[in-house]
């Protein structure tokens, strides 16, 4: 954890929340409070093709509703 000022602090953390898929968040932590949290989604894995449409509606709809 890095010390950013008194009561403000940064760390790192990395999740797979599925096979092939790893999130990366940088996360600052204010007054005990993890507050904003910097995203960065990696991976590679297959869907069906003539879905991609509603893939990338669903993920942009789950972004969106979590995004500040």
């Amino acid at each position: 954890m890095e010390k950013m000022a008194d009561n403000y602090y940064r760390f790192n953390e990395s999740k797979s929340p599925s096979e092939g898929v790893k999130v990366d968040f940088r996360v600052d932590k204010i007054d005990g409070e993890d507050l904003d949290t910097e995203v960065e989604l990696k991976g590679r894995f297959a869907i069906i093709g003539h879905e991609r449409g509603e893939f990338l509606e669903r993920l942009g709809n789950l972004i969106d509703e979590f995004r500040i």
